[in-house]
Formats: C-alpha cells, sequence, structure tokens
C-alpha cells in the first residue's frame, strides 16, 4: 500500500478532496544511477479552498496490461531486468467483459514504454 505524504506547503487534512493538475516523479531516466534511487510520485493541484497541494506518494508500481504471456515475448535481457513482477488475472476491459489479462509491474515509468513495445 502507497504511503501518502502532505508537503509542508500544504495544509490539506489527509482525505480532503483534490483536483488534480499535474504529476510528476523523481528519479528521471537522466539521473545518473537511477536505480539506487527510491520511485517518488508528485501529485499537483488545488484543495477545496483553492490553495496549491503537493502529494508525496512512495511505494507505487508502474505497471501495463496486456493479453499476451510476457514469457512467451522475446525481450532482451538488458531490458527484461526492469520488469519486476508479473501477475495473471482476469480483470473487466473496457467492454465490462472479464478477459485474461497479465499485468507488467515495472521498476519505474519511463521504462514502460520500452518494454510496452514488445508486445501486440
Amino acid at each position: 500500500m502507497p504511503k501518502h505524504y502532505i508537503n509542508e506547503m500544504s495544509i490539506t487534512p489527509t482525505f480532503e478532496y483534490v483536483k488534480i493538475v499535474k504529476t510528476g516523479y523523481i528519479p528521471s531516466e537522466y539521473t545518473p544511477d537511477y536505480n539506487n534511487y527510491p520511485l517518488i510520485t508528485y501529485i499537483y493541484g488545488l484543495n477545496q479552498n483553492h490553495k496549491f497541494v503537493c502529494l508525496q506518494v512512495t511505494d507505487t508500481e508502474p505497471r501495463f496490461w496486456t493479453k499476451q504471456n510476457p514469457d512467451d515475448v522475446d525481450i532482451p535481457d538488458n531490458i527484461r531486468e526492469h520488469i519486476t513482477r508479473i501477475e495473471y488475472n482476469e480483470c473487466k476491459t473496457y467492454s465490462n467483459k472479464p478477459e485474461p489479462l497479465y499485468t507488467v509491474y515495472i521498476d519505474y515509468p519511463f521504462n514502460v514504454g520500452t518494454i510496452r513495445q514488445f508486445f501486440n
């Protein structure tokens, strides 16, 4: 479960509604030795009093879903190492019908596109 932290600039209680206007994360792919840093996601927004809020969220897991079995996809080892785990589930899709899908978890958001391109 992600841990939620409220930045010092915020006076927002933990469970107040926030209109999200921007998100971001660190480290980026340009950070030297980014593998040595934990992923921190930032959610910027406005609370009900129109005060700027910045939430820091840790322990998030970037992911995508696919019908293809990731073990059957030819992914180079140096790219496959960014996959942290794979789960097989029956998920509801846009058609609201349960479909078997694989959830592929990735270490950092900027690696999702690199890995996703190997899937149909």
